[in-house]
């Protein structure tokens, strides 16, 4: 099973496996609209794909079972939001490969009580760690987990520090377990790799206002021609708000494909200015209290 959603390039590496293995194949076709007419035609599209299901593996579907689980997603995701904004708090030891790790929980795992645990876990554990003094990143996108440079700044280091990123809250609406369907399908739509990308855009601005970032990392993988051409209009969101934001170009998947050199010389320029920026700001302060 495969959706309309995120990337649609993909939808072809779907059906080629249907073809090569010969399993059932079904495709939900996600609507970029957010009105209540969207909402029913993908919930019914989910309600089908149960009695696909049921065809395929002889059991039958127990809703109340799917309830639970939205429960324990609502739980989950409050609890997540929360360590975040701990994060964005507190020095937390970590690299760039556990946001990975969060993002496979969130897709994976969300809604089982294992990664609940878990959650529940990160919220306790990061509150026994020293206030966080340096700079707080919010990533967009891919994370280049093997890049050397990327490493040597973000793994482990008490200057900079990468909060969340945006692969790990592409969803962050409560969902209404009296109607299973229709909130998964309300959650599908309003993902923000569903339509435009003014709608990630903004998903990513309320972002910014909930964990209050000092920068925004975008990057760019040469695959993806959705992430590439819309990063400007993130970058005109961020200046709205007087976020300092870098896009990076790279392969997120692939070491052969990116160059570390250009990465490190545009990302220590970039973490350089916003090192001059905040000494900038300490200068007005300190002229503000002389004046006072």
């Amino acid at each position: 099973m495969t959706t309309s959603l995120s990337c649609d390039g993909n939808l072809n590496t779907f059906r080629y496996l249907e073809k090569k293995k010969g399993v059932p194949f079904t495709f939900l076709d996600v609507p970029y609209g957010d009105d209540e007419d969207s909402v029913q035609y993908l919930a019914e599209q989910l309600k089908s794909f149960t009695g696909e299901l049921e065809q395929v593996f002889g059991r039958k579907f127990e809703i109340e079972k799917l309830r639970h689980a939205l429960e324990i997603e609502n739980e989950t995701r409050q609890l997540l939001m929360q360590f975040f904004r701990l994060r964005s708090e507190r020095q937390y030891p970590g690299e760039m490969i556990s946001h990975l790790y969060l993002m496979m929980g969130m897709h994976l795992m969300i809604g089982t009580e294992e990664f609940l645990e878990l959650v529940r876990f990160l919220v306790e554990d990061i509150r026994k760690y020293p206030v966080f003094e340096g700079k707080k990143i919010l990533w967009v996108h891919l994370l280049p987990f093997y890049q050397e440079s990327l490493k040597h700044y973000f793994n482990e280091n008490d200057k900079y520090q990468i909060i969340a990123s945006d692969i790990i809250l592409d969803s962050v609406d409560m969902l209404d377990v009296r109607d299973p369907f229709k909130a998964l399908a309300g959650k599908i739509i309003r993902n923000m790799y569903n339509g435009s990308y003014a709608h990630k855009a903004e998903i990513v601005g309320n972002l910014v206002d909930t964990l209050h970032p000092d920068a925004v990392i975008q990057f760019c993988h040469w695959g993806c021609k959705q992430s590439s051409g819309g990063s400007l209009l993130l970058k005109e969101e961020m200046q709205k708000k007087d976020i300092p934001m870098l896009i990076l170009d790279g392969d997120g998947i692939d070491k052969r494909n990116s160059h570390d050199g250009q990465i490190k010389t545009r990302l220590e320029a970039f973490l350089e200015m916003l090192d001059t920026l905040e000494k900038d700001r300490e200068k007005e302060e300190r002229k503000e209290q002389k004046i006072c």
